[in-house]
């Protein structure tokens, strides 16, 4: 590990910045926590919530697990990545986006609807675009590391 963080591999060779995995644990806590939350508020509307469910405000290790997969989920589909990559140089706009990931506005609208739900993607209201969160910049980073890992030595 250098001083600025970035980590040299034998085997890979190469420097690379170093996979934020506490911005990925991160994210998907917070999106676990804001689901517990929008539940709750869902069941005090109706009178048979089964409040004992929500007690814990921690998410539990599988819910955790279950989130971080469908992170992982939503960035590696193709265009899923295409639209990270492309956030990946500052705010982009949906018409940048568009033009990256080949998708038309209805898919495009989910696709980056998907990114943002799980963390990695956030809306740049200046820009009418997006930008990467911390997480989505830890994907790149762990994609990109792996890719460079498999060149060799």
């Amino acid at each position: 590990m250098s001083e600025r963080g970035e980590r040299t591999d034998e085997h890979c060779g190469a420097r690379t910045d170093p996979v934020d995995v506490q911005a990925l644990a991160d994210a998907c806590t917070n999106r676990a926590r804001a689901v517990v939350a929008a539940v709750r508020r869902l069941e005090d509307l109706t009178p048979d919530g089964d409040d004992a469910l929500w007690d814990d405000p921690v998410p539990s290790r599988h819910d955790r697990r279950v989130m971080v997969l469908g992170m992982f989920r939503a960035a590696v589909h193709p265009s899923g990545y295409a639209l990270l990559a492309g956030a990946g140089g500052g705010a982009a706009t949906r018409t940048e986006l568009a033009r990256l990931s080949g998708l038309g506005p209805v898919p495009l609208w989910e696709a980056v609807a998907d990114l943002i739900q799980v963390g990695l993607l956030e809306r740049a209201t200046q820009t009418d675009g997006v930008r990467l969160t911390p997480a989505g910049w830890a994907v790149l980073n762990l994609v990109e590391r792996v890719v460079e890992c498999g060149d060799g030595p």
